[in-house]
């Protein structure tokens, strides 16, 4: 088979002085790096044994996974204060790379959990940031320096899964041959879920799949972070197998909630090496958008309803001029003023109808997404809703746009929901969610 980034064949570190990706032979040896040209010795690959498997019987193992679910992956303050949304943005990918390096070099002169931990979750969020073969060096180094066997075994089904993805089947498993497949660790089980589901969904076994992940989301825990990607993974399974139908509901189950609702098609579509889901997740973008337009459209206009106005505002006016008449022949100012007063209401509610039509006639356009991170209140309807600042693109053009809001709550979290544009007033309806978006982990 030909050489992949993440085959088992080759032996990879970062360079110490720039976090460059290095590359030597299996028995390691000198090499000096391109970029800054610091010679750098990597050792041979060794390997440190994963712990025993546990001989207590699975039923108890999984008591005790159940006992760890719901706790999120702990991020750092030294880290937690370049996020955004849960990830580190590009811009901060050099400190971040810094910092990896000098708690490795403490590593390698001293234990520190603290420094071990670090090293553990800059490894994880800095991944989805480097192109594949800074990945793979970054993921190699990391697994020589961790010293908490846990999350050694996280890294190599990180590798395992990256081999898997790029075709190579016996890579992805020797990189998990050293992975113990009963771990008492919740993280660490689920990594080994993902990889070996993604060596069976490649080798085209998606019941192989789904008996890791479970038939049901509560057959087995999944570590908080990972359920996404895990709930997707079991839709593709099911997919695969002919069972779209059940894809389909367990999929609608949670995307119609807005706060899934585009993260789920994300993460679908993250990696090109496996589309996720490539009939249900289409099928149920283009349905949940219809939802969506029924609920962001202006109330239909009858002009029928115009007519009426008018005359029972000049019915009215009849009405008051007949009693003012009856009781005052004498000044007809009484009435006179009635008549301006239900006349200016009447026109009143007429224009206000004319403009409503000429409102909903802007808002034919379908759904779209609104995007950005500006979701700031910067004024209220007349119905007390409130009003946002967003980001909407249509037709090739993006638009910062005035955002009235059908339904949700504001937040100054991450905005990608679905609205209705209007680009000739530049205006937009939107549906926010109730509820944050689900955490993420960057498993890839």
């Amino acid at each position: 088979m030909a050489k992949t980034q993440f085959g088992f064949d080759i032996r990879t570190a970062l360079c110490l002085e720039c976090g460059a990706p290095l590359e030597v032979g299996l028995g390691g040896g000198r090499v000096v790096c391109d970029y800054c040209g610091t010679s750098s010795l990597i050792q041979r690959r060794t390997y440190r044994e994963a712990e025993p498997a546990q001989t207590i019987p699975e039923t108890q193992r999984l008591q005790e996974l159940w006992h760890q679910d719901r706790q999120p992956l702990r991020v750092p303050p030294g880290v937690q204060r370049w996020l955004v949304d849960g990830l580190i943005p590009m811009h901060h990918r050099q400190d971040a790379l810094q910092t990896w390096l000098y708690h490795q070099s403490v590593l390698t002169h001293e234990a520190d959990d603290v420094a071990a931990y670090y090293l553990f979750t800059l490894t994880i969020l800095l991944g989805p940031l480097l192109e594949s073969r800074h990945r793979r060096a970054l993921l190699e180094h990391a697994v020589d320096v961790l010293p908490n066997v846990h999350h050694r075994n996280v890294i190599r089904c990180k590798l395992a899964r990256h081999a898997a993805l790029d075709g190579d089947i016996q890579a992805a498993e020797a990189w998990l041959e050293h992975v113990d497949p009963r771990p008492r660790d919740l993280m660490a089980d689920t990594a080994y879920r993902l990889a070996m589901s993604y060596i069976a969904l490649h080798q085209g076994q998606p019941r192989a799949a789904l008996r890791h992940l479970g038939y049901h989301e509560q057959d087995v825990p999944i570590f908080e972070g990972f359920d996404a990607e895990a709930l997707l993974l079991r839709s593709h399974a099911l997919e695969m197998d002919g069972q779209t139908d059940v894809a389909l509901r367990r999929l609608r189950g949670r995307m119609v909630d807005v706060a899934w609702f585009r993260p789920l098609i994300d993460l679908s579509r993250r990696d090109p090496r496996l589309p996720l889901c490539p009939e249900t997740i289409p099928f149920l973008e283009r349905e949940l958008l219809e939802q969506a337009e029924w609920k962001l459209r202006p109330p239909p206009l009858n002009l029928t309803s115009l007519p009426i106005i008018l005359l029972a505002a000049f019915g009215v006016d009849a009405a008051v001029y007949f009693q003012v008449t009856r009781y005052d022949h004498a000044n007809n100012s009484t009435f006179v003023a009635w008549a301006v007063v239900f006349t200016v209401l009447a026109v009143g509610a007429v224009v206000w109808q004319l403009h409503r039509y000429v409102r909903e006639r802007g808002f034919r356009q379908r759904a779209t997404w609104a995007e950005g991170r500006t979701t700031s209140t910067v004024g209220y309807t007349i119905t007390s809703k409130p009003v946002v600042r967003a980001r909407v693109t249509h037709e090739g053009n993006t638009y910062s746009v005035r955002a009235h809001v059908v339904a949700g709550v504001t937040s100054s979290a991450q905005l990608a929901c679905p609205c209705l544009f209007d680009p000739k007033t530049r205006s937009a309806r939107i549906i926010l969610p109730f509820a944050p978006p689900p955490p993420i982990v960057p498993f890839g």
